[in-house]
């Protein structure tokens, strides 16, 4: 019996029956979903906490202890590696003085 020859009650029927049949299967499909979801997520290894970052340490500005005599804008705080110029010139010569 093909569509053509039905009424138009005969289709409606029709449809209520197969949209009716489709919830049920989507449904039942959902529930696979769902339960396949349950079971990935029980293998799944827990997350661990996150734990608070670490406030960084500002560095405070320390002032200068020596100055290179042939550019003045150069200057060493007097830590970490020296810079070329030192060791060229001389600590002594490229000290600092404090006034006062």
């Amino acid at each position: 019996m093909g569509y053509a020859s039905m009424t138009t009650d005969e289709l409606l029927e029709q449809k209520r029956q197969i949209e009716s049949e489709l919830v049920g299967r989507i449904d039942e499909e959902l529930a696979k979903i769902d339960a396949r979801r349950a079971e990935l997520l029980a293998m799944k290894p827990a997350e661990k906490p996150k734990e608070p970052e670490k406030k960084k340490r500002v560095k405070s500005a320390r002032p200068a202890k020596y100055r290179n005599p042939s550019n003045p804008e150069q200057t060493w705080t007097g830590l970490g590696q020296a810079p070329a110029w030192v060791d060229v010139v001389g600590r002594g010569v490229c000290l600092i003085r404090k006034e006062g």
